[in-house]
C-alpha cells in the first residue's frame, strides 16, 4: 500500500484509527515500513472526504456525503445453483458515521424477504431446517431476483430501477440533512401477483427496539411480528414508516458455510415489508 498515493491514503486512515483505539505499532512492523515502504503524496480515502462519488460503469454507485455513505447496485444475475453464489436480490445500502451500517447487509439464498422487491408469494421460497441439498431454483409464482436494472442519478437524488418481468420497482435515496435521509420505494405492478418492497435493517442484539405498536427492551431470540409499526427506533436511528407496513424479526439468511444452511441469530435482519396493494409509492424517513 505504501507505494501508491491511494494506498498511502488508506494506510494513513487505518494507522490513525488504530492509534485512536489505543493500539501501538510493534517494532517489526515499524521496521518493515521504514525499510520497504515509500514516501510521497497521498489520496484520501472516500471516508476521509466530505464529498465523494464513485460509479462503476452501469453496475454500481457509491456516494459519500459526510456523515452519510449510500450505495445502489444495478448488477443483476441469474440465480446460481452453487450454494456459495448468492442471489442478486438486495440493491441498496445506507451507512452513517455515527451509527454504522443501517440499511442493507448483502444478499443470500432461499430468503425472498431479503430482496429489495418481491412479486408473488414469498412463502414459496424458504430454507428447510436440516436440508443439505436444497433446490436453489426460482419458484413458479414468485419473482425475487430482477431480470435487469438501471442506475439513475440526478441532483440530490440517486435511484435504481429493477425490472421483474412486467413489473418495475424503484429505490430512490435523497439526502435531506446530516441527520436525515429519505427513502422512496415505488412500483408499477402490471402482473396479477402482489408486489411488496422490503427494507432490510441491521440488528444490534441486546439493544432496545421500539415502535408505535410494540416494545422490545433487548433484541434477541424472541420473534416479533408488528403490523403498522408507524416508526421504529433502534441502535441510535429512527425510521418513519408509512401505513400498510409490517415488521418481522428475525429474518434468517441461508448460510452457505454450514452444510445444512442454518444461520444464527447474529446473521438475522429486521425486515420491514411494504406492500403496494393500495399505493404506488412508499416514502420512509431515516434519521439519526
Amino acid at each position: 500500500f505504501a507505494h501508491t498515493p491511494a494506498g498511502r491514503g488508506f494506510l494513513a486512515q487505518q494507522h490513525a484509527l488504530f492509534a485512536q483505539g489505543g493500539g501501538t505499532f510493534d517494532a517489526d512492523y515499524a521496521a518493515h515500513m521504514l525499510l520497504y515502504g515509500a514516501d510521497g503524496e497521498l489520496v484520501e480515502t472516500a471516508a476521509a472526504q466530505n464529498e465523494h462519488t464513485s460509479r462503476i460503469g452501469d453496475d454500481a454507485l457509491v456516494v459519500r456525503h459526510r456523515p452519510w455513505f449510500y450505495a445502489l447496485s444495478a448488477f443483476t444475475a441469474e440465480i446460481p445453483q452453487n450454494r456459495f453464489g448468492q442471489d442478486r436480490q438486495n440493491f441498496a445500502s445506507i451507512y452513517h458515521d455515527d451509527i454504522g451500517l443501517i440499511v442493507g447487509g448483502g444478499n443470500t439464498k432461499l430468503q425472498p424477504l431479503w430482496s429489495s422487491f418481491a412479486i408473488g408469494d414469498t412463502a414459496l421460497l424458504f430454507h428447510k431446517a436440516g436440508d443439505e441439498e436444497p433446490d436453489f431454483n426460482a419458484r413458479e409464482g414468485l419473482l425475487h431476483v430482477p431480470d435487469s436494472a438501471d442506475l439513475l442519478a440526478n441532483d440530490g437524488e440517486a435511484a435504481v430501477q429493477l425490472h421483474y418481468g412486467q413489473t418495475t420497482g424503484r429505490i430512490a435515496l435523497r439526502l435531506v440533512s446530516d441527520r436525515e435521509m429519505a427513502i422512496a420505494l415505488s412500483a408499477t405492478p402490471t402482473a396479477p401477483m402482489p408486489v411488496a418492497a422490503h427494507i432490510t435493517l441491521i440488528a444490534h442484539l441486546g439493544q432496545a427496539l421500539h415502535s408505535a405498536v410494540g416494545h422490545c427492551e433487548a433484541l434477541g431470540e424472541e420473534a416479533l411480528d408488528w403490523p403498522e409499526p408507524e416508526w421504529l427506533e433502534h441502535a441510535g436511528w429512527r425510521l418513519r414508516i408509512p401505513s400498510g407496513a409490517r415488521l418481522y424479526w428475525p429474518v434468517f439468511p441461508h448460510n452457505p458455510y454450514r452444510k445444512d444452511g442454518a444461520a444464527t441469530i447474529e446473521e438475522a435482519r429486521l425486515v420491514v415489508v411494504l406492500p403496494f396493494a393500495d399505493t404506488k409509492e412508499h416514502v420512509l424517513t431515516l434519521s439519526v
